[in-house]
């Protein structure tokens, strides 16, 4: 029995036992996380045989500490007949370094996908004889689910769909369409999102970013104090510096220091940026005091901003805390928007932005800015240059 169709058989006990749909949902979700542990626990299984993955238990998967670790992969909901070919396409999407989030994201949307070819060709067992008449019904189901979402949702999903018959084809998998994919999926099916650039770059003013400086040292959690310092110094994002380690982190050449850490997006290994003499001093001395707490129990990987203890002991601390206590900070001292007065909401990716802005604004070259921020390609370095106008100075 599924974990769906046992919790479902629950449900249907409680409704004749005249219960009421708060007491099922309260313990049908426990039932669900019951089954699910029983399953895992009994399941010897090699993990790719399963239809659940664990992440935690694939080598070389990539896991973010971070944030709230998403770490099932679940194929559960896919026509029985097609799990081996997703299966398949999800054990590279893990061997390309995506996150297990965003791999379930896609597994979902093709899921929708395939449900759909199923209903429509029941007798189907692979996606050889798919035709653009297929694809255009799906894009009206696709289009009356979507109807009360934002179109972002309808062509993440179209993108989604598109990004696995490609590789399915590319590949040569016996399951793939004869049609060639850009005969199935035209370019222009999928709609052309145009954003003002101000709304892509979500910077931070410089007048926020002053009253920031000013009131750093009054965070409720002195903790995270070093962490908006290096926010603020190297645009890193904040996952990169949470995965800072204490004994590599800081490196003095013959032109000054460096910071040094792995960025996990486009990965680069060992990147450096220059950091001041004030920085540098605080990152050594932050870097000494935590060294000297650490042990292989309580800090086995030597991060540099870890926990000693509690559930979390030995992994990096969680960004969201991190951008709440600057949120009560700005409502606090206040730190004000000047555009509008209003409280100023801070999110740790705009560092990011701002540092790029005043880079450009500073007149460092978009080849340097690319290597300083371990941008893959120049495209994205030259959206910030986009924002050198009269206003932005």
């Amino acid at each position: 029995m599924s974990p769906t169709e046992g919790v479902k058989e629950f449900g249907q006990f409680l409704y004749r036992m005249g219960y009421s749909k708060a007491t099922f949902h309260c313990y049908g979700r426990l039932l669900h996380q019951l089954i699910l542990f029983y399953q895992d626990f009994y399941d010897t299984r090699e993990e790719y045989d399963k239809d659940r993955w664990d992440i935690r238990r694939i080598p070389g998967a990539t896991i973010n500490h971070n944030v709230q670790p998403h770490t099932w992969i679940d194929f559960t909901r896919l026509p029985e007949v097609f799990r081996p070919l997703v299966k398949r396409y999800a054990r590279t999407l893990i061997a390309q370094g995506l996150a297990p989030s965003s791999i379930q994201t896609q597994v979902l949307s093709v899921t929708r996908f395939l449900q759909f070819i199923l209903d429509r060709h029941y007798e189907w067992v692979d996606l050889g004889n798919l035709h653009r008449e297929d694809m255009e019904a799906f894009y009206e189901v696709l289009r009356r689910e979507g109807s009360a979402r934002k179109e972002r949702w309808y062509i993440s999903r179209l993108i989604f769909v598109r990004k696995f018959l490609e590789h399915i084809q590319i590949r040569s998998y016996d399951e793939a369409p004869q049609v060639p994919t850009s005969h199935l999926i035209f370019f222009e099916d999928i709609p052309y999102r145009l954003e003002p650039v101000d709304e892509v770059i979500r910077y931070i003013p410089e007048a926020v970013l002053t009253q920031l400086d000013r009131h750093v040292d009054e965070l409720d959690r002195p903790q995270y104090i070093p962490i908006v310092v290096l926010l603020r110094a190297t645009g890193w994002r904040i996952a990169d510096i949470l995965n800072l380690r204490y004994d590599t982190c800081l490196v003095k050449s013959p032109e000054g220091w460096y910071i040094q850490g792995d960025i996990t997006k486009t990965r680069v290994l060992n990147h450096r940026v220059p950091i001041n003499h004030t920085v540098a001093g605080m990152l050594a001395t932050l870097a000494e005091h935590i060294k000297s707490q650490s042990t292989a129990e309580n800090n086995p990987d030597r991060f540099l901003f870890v926990y000693f203890r509690g559930q979390r002991r030995g992994l990096p601390f969680k960004a969201e805390l991190v951008q709440r206590s600057m949120d009560r900070l700005a409502a606090t001292v206040p730190i004000l928007d000047d555009e509008d007065g209003s409280v100023f909401h801070f999110r740790n990716h705009a560092f990011r932005h701002s540092k790029a802005v005043e880079l450009i604004n500073n007149g460092m070259r978009l080849d340097l800015v690319q290597k300083w921020l371990a941008h893959a390609s120049p495209k994205m370095t030259q959206v910030y240059a986009r924002l050198l106008d009269t206003t932005m100075r």
